[in-house]
C-alpha cells in the first residue's frame, strides 16, 4: 500500500471501525446467522463506517487550525499537510455519497 493511500486510511480513522461492529449485535442475540442476514448487516457496517469516516473528515477540516497547534493532532493528514484541504472535502463527499445512498 502506498504512502498516500495510508494517509487516506489514517484520515478515515479505520481503526475506529471496531466500534461499528456493534451493528452485528442484533444478529448475535437473535441467533440469526443466515448468509442473507450476514451480508445485509455487513453492507450496513461498511456504509455506516463510510458515513462515520466522512464525519471525521469534515470535523478535521473544520478544526484544522486548532489541530495544527495540538501536540498529537498536528500529525493528522490534513493538519500536517499530507492531504490537501480540498482533496479531503472531495473524499468526504465521496464517502458520504457511497455510504449514504439508498442501497436496499
Amino acid at each position: 500500500m502506498g504512502y498516500k493511500a495510508l494517509q487516506y486510511f489514517k484520515l478515515m480513522r479505520v481503526h475506529q471501525y471496531i466500534k461499528n461492529l456493534f451493528i452485528f449485535a442484533p444478529l448475535f442475540f437473535a441467533f440469526n446467522f443466515s448468509l442473507d442476514s450476514l451480508l445485509k448487516v455487513f453492507f450496513v457496517f461498511i456504509t455506516f463506517s463510510f458515513v462515520a469516516s466522512a464525519v471525521y473528515i469534515f470535523n478535521d477540516v473544520r478544526d484544522v487550525e486548532q489541530d495544527r497547534l495540538h501536540p498529537k493532532k498536528k500529525n493528522r493528514p490534513i493538519a500536517s499537510g499530507e492531504i490537501k484541504y480540498r482533496d479531503a472535502i472531495i473524499f468526504a463527499v465521496l464517502l458520504l455519497c457511497i455510504g449514504g445512498g439508498e442501497h436496499f
